[in-house]
C-alpha cells in the first residue's frame, strides 16, 4: 500500500471514530486495539455527554516486551494525556489524581470537538504504540447493560465479547435444540 493510500486509511478511521464518539451514550464504550499486542485506546460515554478517554499504560500491557519506554511516557504527556495513577514509581512524575485511572486518561467535556478527540486517539496509536497500518486494528463497542454493538462505516474489524455466560447460553440452547430434535 502506498503512503498516500495509508494516510487515506488513517483519515477514514479518524472520521469514523469521531462519528462514533458523537453517538456514544452513557455506559457505551469504544475500544480500538492492536490485533496482536495489548496496545489500545478507549472511550467511555458519560451521562452528561462527556467522555472519559484512556490509553493503555504498562499496568495492562502484555507481553512485557511491548511495555512502553520512558520516552513513550513522555510522548503521552506531550500529547496531553494525564498519567496513569498507579504506574511504576520510576515513571510517575506528578501527584496521583484521586479520580484517575490505571491507564493514561482524559476527561473530555461535552463541548469538545469529537474530531479533536478522535485525532488524539489515532495519533496515540500511531506515534506512541507504533501502529503502522489500520489493518492491524480492531474495534470493540459495547454497552454495559445491553452488550456489544456494531458501528456502521467503521473501516476496521470488529471484535466481539466472548464471555463465559454467552458461551454457556449458546451451549444450553444447542443442547435444548438437540433434545427436541430427537
Amino acid at each position: 500500500m502506498s503512503a498516500a493510500r495509508r494516510e487515506l486509511a488513517w483519515e477514514s478511521l479518524t472520521t469514523a471514530v469521531a462519528d462514533a464518539l458523537c453517538e456514544l451514550g452513557s455506559e457505551d464504550f469504544l475500544i480500538i486495539a492492536h490485533r496482536h499486542i495489548n496496545h489500545y485506546v478507549q472511550a467511555a460515554g458519560c451521562n452528561d455527554g462527556a467522555l472519559r478517554i484512556e490509553a493503555v499504560s504498562n499496568t495492562y500491557i502484555e507481553p512485557l516486551s511491548a511495555a512502553l519506554t520512558v520516552a513513550q511516557y513522555e510522548r503521552m504527556a506531550e500529547l496531553g494525556w494525564r498519567r496513569a495513577t498507579d504506574d511504576a514509581p520510576e515513571l510517575v512524575t506528578e501527584v496521583n489524581d484521586p479520580a484517575g485511572s490505571p491507564n493514561f486518561f482524559l476527561d473530555v467535556p461535552a463541548g469538545w470537538s469529537r474530531r479533536r478527540v478522535a485525532k488524539l486517539l489515532i495519533r496515540t496509536l500511531r506515534e506512541v504504540y507504533g501502529v503502522r497500518k489500520t489493518a492491524l486494528l480492531d474495534y470493540h463497542a459495547f454497552n454495559n447493560t445491553l452488550g456489544d454493538f456494531g458501528i456502521p462505516d467503521m473501516p476496521i474489524g470488529r471484535r466481539e465479547t466472548v464471555d463465559e455466560a454467552s458461551v454457556a447460553r449458546v451451549a444450553i440452547t444447542q443442547a435444548v435444540d438437540d433434545v427436541f430434535r430427537r
